[in-house]
Parts: C-alpha cells; structure tokens; sequence
C-alpha cells in the first residue's frame, strides 16, 4: 500500500510542476512561447533537481532497500523533468500552430 502512496506522490509531483508551465503558457501576454517555457521551466527544473539531489543521497545508503529507494525517487523525477522539458513544450508548440 505504501509503494501505491508513493507512486501517486510522484504523478501529483508530475502534474504540479505541468500545471505550472500550462498556466504560464496560458496567461502569458507575449507571443514568444520558447521564451515563457524557458523561463518557467528553470524554476521547474530546479525544483526536481533538488528533489533529485536530495533523495539521490539514498542510493549510497549501506542498506539495500534505501539504496533502491533513493534509485525508485531519482528515476520518477527524472523522468518528469525529461517528459515536461521536451513532451509538453512539443505539445504546445503544436496545438499554437493549429489555433492561428
């Protein structure tokens, strides 16, 4: 049950930092979306890589369960980062070009 808890800490994780881009892309007055992802993913990112820095400490734990804990919390994030960094500016670059 408790993996279940964890798993659905890392989508909420995901999401959060999504919503944060979306919202920005959203209501940003400038037409320059490289520019409003750029600057709203810096603040994205560094609020994963800390998260990864932070939890990334387990994985040189002498216990093996905290070792492959701190490897379960680096991957979630990481692939966040990857996936909101490179899918989701994807996504609104194309769905900005079927609106105009």
């Amino acid at each position: 049950m408790e993996a279940f808890q964890n798993e659905v800490s890392y989508h909420r994780y995901c999401v959060g930092n999504a919503v944060h881009i979306t919202q920005r892309v959203r209501t940003s007055s400038t037409d320059d979306l490289v520019k409003t992802v750029v600057n709203t993913g810096k603040a994205v990112m560094m609020s994963i890589l800390t998260t990864l820095v932070r939890f990334g400490r387990l994985i040189f734990a002498n216990h093996l369960g905290m070792e492959e804990l701190g490897k379960m919390i680096v991957l979630g994030p990481g692939i966040c980062l990857v996936l909101i960094i490179t899918l989701l500016s994807a996504l609104f670059a194309i769905f900005r070009k079927k609106a105009k």
